[in-house]
């Protein structure tokens, strides 16, 4: 794959102004049996992880 050529579209005008709450290397949104194997799997290989469920 050709990452280089994918392009970033902004759909604001401006940054909103929205609170950060943590910088980490891996999102996972969803709790459920894949995502949690894939924030074990990003633990494990040494990055930080930030798991969210509702």
């Amino acid at each position: 794959m050709d990452f280089k050529s994918w392009k970033t579209v902004c759909r604001y005008e401006q940054q909103p102004d929205l609170p950060v709450l943590d910088e980490v290397d891996v999102l996972v949104v969803g709790g459920g049996a894949a995502g949690v194997a894939a924030a074990t799997v990003a633990g494990e290989a040494g990055k930080s992880v930030l798991l969210i469920e509702k």
